[in-house]
């Protein structure tokens, strides 16, 4: 006779059991025994990381064709020294966390995992660009944002990670996100907490616009609403690290964002010739419908399934993802009303 266990991967991170909410939701454990991710770069836009925590310092992504503290951009990319990326309040090459709200995006997207150690990120081989753009009260402008989007598109980075937003539009960061997009890389945007509406870059349609769920697994109250949304994802109580070398709790579709950036990093470990728009149309096609059925203005075409986008790429489960959108819309919208309104009577 011999000895069986579950199929589920299970992290040995001291902090994981506060994670289950979150991580259990979108069936992260499930999705793990098929893939831990692999090394695609994450471009966190924030106000940096803490290039010392201990769940972080290991996944900072570095340049290797820099020189560290030799005084020359021996890449010749302009920045000099951007071993860890870059401070654009600063024009230096520490991006160091002074605010919080990094560290904790980057800890839920690809914290160092199953090291005995704090918390389990989503993709545990993903690398952390980090680029602060913001300064120590959470405030950035356009300009440094733009040119940090621009950064991260030109020095190898996959996923773009914007946990920000404003009111105004801004042609300049626009501009910088089409030309990511060009370069081929994916941009995730927060849709923002106020109730309102979709927040800027959010809006825009080549973003992917991310909402937040609360731990019932129903559109947030705060999050901002409207047809631009396009998934929603866990977002309420969301524990990860902090810049102190510690950890706390937080909400909003800033970790909702961070979610999903994981998970498409995930997702394109699976297969690196996926372009954008495939991986986008994996994690919409694969939502889980937590609202009203099909598209809605809360949660776009739901909240992430980590395990179902993953799966995906199982030979046996055939998976169109513009076509399992397209028959879900009709199913839910269309035939399912039709029977209840047109069933028989016994």
């Amino acid at each position: 006779d011999g000895l069986m266990r579950i199929a589920v991967l299970e992290p040995s991170d001291t902090f994981y059991l506060s994670q289950q909410d979150n991580l259990r939701l979108i069936r992260m454990p499930d999705a793990w025994d098929i893939t831990t991710g692999g090394a695609i770069p994450i471009a966190v836009v924030d106000t940096g990381i803490d290039l010392d925590h201990p769940d972080l310092r290991e996944k900072i992504w570095s340049n290797a064709g820099e020189i560290p503290s030799n005084g020359i951009d021996d890449d010749g990319n302009g920045y000099i020294d951007d071993v860890q990326g870059w401070d654009f309040l600063h024009a230096d090459a520490l991006p160091q966390d002074d605010h919080g709200h990094g560290s904790h995006v980057s800890g839920i997207a690809a914290a160092d995992t199953d090291n005995a150690v704090g918390i389990a990120g989503i993709s545990w081989g993903a690398d952390l660009m980090a680029l602060k753009a913001m300064d120590n009260q959470g405030f950035g402008t356009w300009s440094d944002i733009s040119q940090a989007i621009l950064y991260a598109a030109d020095n190898g980075a996959k996923v773009i990670n914007l946990s920000i937003g404003g009111e105004d539009a801004s042609q300049t960061v626009e501009n910088a996100i089409d030309y990511a997009r060009n370069q081929g890389c994916l941009v995730a945007a927060a849709v923002g907490n106020s109730g309102g509406a979709v927040l800027f870059p959010a809006r825009l349609p080549d973003v992917l616009a991310v909402a937040a769920t609360d731990d019932n697994d129903l559109p947030w109250s705060f999050s901002n609403r409207g047809p631009e949304v396009d998934l929603s994802a866990p977002g309420v109580g969301i524990f990860s690290a902090n810049a102190l070398n510690s950890y706390t709790v937080l909400s909003g579709t800033s970790m909702s964002t961070a979610h999903v950036s994981g998970l498409a990093s995930l997702v394109w470990s699976m297969n690196s010739s996926l372009s954008p728009d495939q991986v986008v149309g994996i994690l919409n096609g694969t939502a889980e419908d937590v609202w009203s059925p099909g598209f809605d203005t809360l949660t776009g075409w739901g909240r992430i399934d980590a395990f179902a986008a993953v799966n995906s790429f199982n030979p046996e489960y055939i998976f169109f993802p513009s076509v399992y959108r397209s028959v879900r819309e009709v199913l839910f919208t269309v035939y399912i009303p039709y029977l209840q309104t047109n069933a028989p009577t016994r």
